[in-house]
């Protein structure tokens, strides 16, 4: 990673309690803003639902546009395989 993908996912803090590893949530923060690399809102909308998205799951999304949520379904499909991953882990740590 490099410097500056490294601090603007530092930028978007890791909330407590996620179904993610602060790892898994750094790599998709870092996606988003390759992505959206000119467009600071847009990745802030990103980050917003995918936050979102691992609190609440998909009815989170609902309030927001078709396209906004065609375009974070792309992502959501990788967040699900690392929320298993993640439960698989916490699991085997019991």
């Amino acid at each position: 990673m490099n410097t500056a993908s490294s601090s603007t996912a530092r930028t978007s803090r890791y909330p407590a309690n996620l179904p993610i590893s602060r790892k898994a949530y750094d790599k998709f923060v870092e996606r988003i803003h390759r992505v959206f690399p000119t467009d600071p809102e847009t990745v802030g909308h990103m980050i917003k639902l995918m936050k979102m998205y691992l609190a609440k799951g998909e009815a989170a999304l609902e309030p927001f546009s078709i396209s906004a949520r065609v375009a974070f379904a792309f992502l959501a499909q990788d967040i699900d395989v690392a929320i298993e991953r993640s439960a698989r882990a916490r699991q085997r740590a019991r």
